[in-house]
C-alpha cells in the first residue's frame, strides 16, 4: 500500500550584526577605525569605499556600509553612521593684568549647547578658582606675584579643546619689595664696594646705596614698584681693574638694560667685568674730563700725557665708543651714566660722566 503525506520545510532567520553599533563618534580632525565582526564564518568583506579588510579608517561624517560574505555563500549588509564632534574655539575675556589679593571673573564665548566646560590654573599657588553656574570662573588671587596661565577645557564625548590666556599678577602699588644679590670680581666675591639703585631715567641721584657685605651680598629694602638701573662700584683694590655689569635673575629674563621691580626679581648677581688692559700704574691722577654732565662733546686734558686710547663703557659693561682724540663727540649716546677709561703711555685712569 502506498501512503502519501505532505509537509512544509521552513527556516527561521537569525539576526546577525556585521557592525556592532549603529553610530560612532570621532573628534574633528581625527580619524577612527570602524570595525566589522571577525566571525570565523565570514569569508570576505567589501566596504562602500572598495576596502576588503574587516575595518576601515574614517574621519568624514556620513554613513558607511559593509557587505560580509559567509563561507556558505550567503551575504549580509550592515551600516554605521559616523558623527564628527566639532568643538569651536572659545574666546576668553577678563583682566590679563591684576594685583595680588584681587578677585577677578573670567568668561568666554561662544557657549555651545551640548558641550561641557571646566577651568584650571597651571599653578594653584597663584590663586583659588571656582566655577560659576554659568560656566564662568572666579579667581581669588593669593599673595604670589608672577604669570599664571588660565585654561578653559571644552568637552564633548571623548573630545577636548583647551584655550588659555596668560595673566600677570603684580604687587599692589602701595606695596614695597626687597631685592638682594651678590657681587663678584672674577671668581671672588667683592667686599666693601657699593651698589646703587637708580630710577630708570635718573643716573645721578641714587634711590638707595648699600655697602657690599664681607660675603659679597647686598640688599635693597622697601623698594616701591617701578623701573630701575643698578651700578656697582668696586672697592678700592678693584676700582681700576673692573667695570660693572648686572644680571637680573628672574624666570623670564637673565639680563636687561633696566629692571622692572614688580616682585618677579628674585635676586641680582652683579659680575664685575675685567677691563681691556692688563696692568695698572698707580700714579697721581692729573687728567681733566669736562664738562660733566655733557650733552654733545667731552674734552680730556693733561698737559704732560699723550693719549693712546680712550674707551667709553655703558653701565652694563658694553663698549660704546673708542677714540684717541682729546675732544670726543658723545651726541650719539643715550642719556645716562658712563665709564670713561683713559690709557696713556704711563697710566690708566677711570672717570664716570653723565650724558644729558
Amino acid at each position: 500500500m502506498l501512503f502519501r503525506a505532505t509537509f512544509t520545510v521552513g527556516y527561521t532567520k537569525e539576526a546577525f550584526d556585521v557592525i556592532a553599533n549603529t553610530s560612532q563618534h570621532v573628534c574633528e580632525g581625527n580619524s577612527t577605525d570602524i570595525l566589522a565582526s571577525q566571525n570565523t564564518n565570514i569569508a570576505s568583506y567589501l566596504w562602500n569605499d572598495g576596502s576588503s579588510k574587516n575595518f576601515i579608517l574614517a574621519r568624514s561624517a556620513g554613513k558607511y556600509f559593509v557587505t560580509a560574505t559567509f563561507n556558505s555563500g550567503m551575504s549580509a549588509i550592515d551600516s554605521i553612521e559616523l558623527i564628527v564632534d566639532k568643538i569651536f574655539p572659545a574666546s576668553i575675556s577678563g583682566d590679563t593684568t591684576t594685583t595680588i589679593g584681587s578677585n577677578n571673573k573670567y568668561d568666554f564665548s561662544p557657549k555651545v549647547s551640548g558641550l561641557q566646560y571646566s577651568w584650571n590654573i597651571r599653578t594653584t599657588d597663584f590663586g583659588t578658582l571656582s566655577q560659576n553656574t554659568d560656566n564662568s570662573a572666579s579667581i581669588q588671587w593669593k599673595t604670589k606675584v608672577g604669570y599664571a596661565a588660565l585654561y578653559l577645557n571644552s568637552y564633548k564625548n571623548q573630545c577636548v579643546r583647551i584655550d588659555s590666556i596668560l595673566i600677570h599678577i603684580k604687587a599692589k602699588a602701595a606695596d614695597t619689595l626687597s631685592i638682594n644679590g651678590t657681587v663678584k670680581a672674577g671668581t671672588s666675591f667683592d667686599t666693601d664696594g657699593t651698589v646703587s639703585l637708580y630710577t630708570e631715567n635718573d643716573s645721578i641721584t641714587p634711590v638707595q646705596t648699600v655697602i657690599v657685605s664681607p660675603n659679597g651680598a647686598f640688599a635693597f629694602n622697601n623698594v616701591i614698584l617701578g623701573n630701575y638701573k643698578l651700578l656697582a662700584t668696586p672697592n678700592a683694590d678693584l676700582s681700576n681693574s673692573y667695570a660693572a655689569t648686572y644680571y637680573a635673575k628672574t624666570k623670564y629674563f637673565t639680563k636687561a638694560a633696566s629692571i622692572t621691580i614688580d616682585g618677579l626679581v628674585t635676586g641680582i648677581d652683579i659680575s664685575l667685568v675685567a677691563g681691556s688692559y692688563t696692568s695698572i700704574n698707580e700714579i697721581t691722577n692729573t687728567w681733566q674730563v669736562y664738562p660733566n654732565p655733557a650733552s654733545n662733546y667731552i674734552t680730556i686734558n693733561n698737559n704732560n700725557e699723550i693719549i693712546e686710547r680712550i674707551t667709553i663703557y655703558s653701565l652694563d659693561g658694553k663698549m660704546v665708543l673708542q677714540s684717541n682724540d682729546k675732544t670726543i663727540s658723545i651726541s650719539q649716546l643715550t642719556s645716562g651714566l658712563y665709564k670713561l677709561i683713559i690709557i696713556s703711555k704711563t697710566s690708566t685712569s677711570t672717570f664716570m660722566f653723565v650724558k644729558e
